[in-house]
């Protein structure tokens, strides 16, 4: 594997874990929003 794959790979591993964390601990909460509500494609 490249370097640089590497390197996003761990990033995105260490986001993550973080979100994870705080999901967690209750401190962050995640909610399932719809297609037709979503602002963003």
């Amino acid at each position: 594997m490249s370097p640089i794959f590497n390197s996003r790979s761990r990033h995105l591993d260490i986001d993550f874990h973080y979100v994870r964390d705080k999901v967690m601990k209750k401190e962050l909460q995640v909610k399932n929003i719809s297609n037709t509500d979503q602002l963003a494609d």
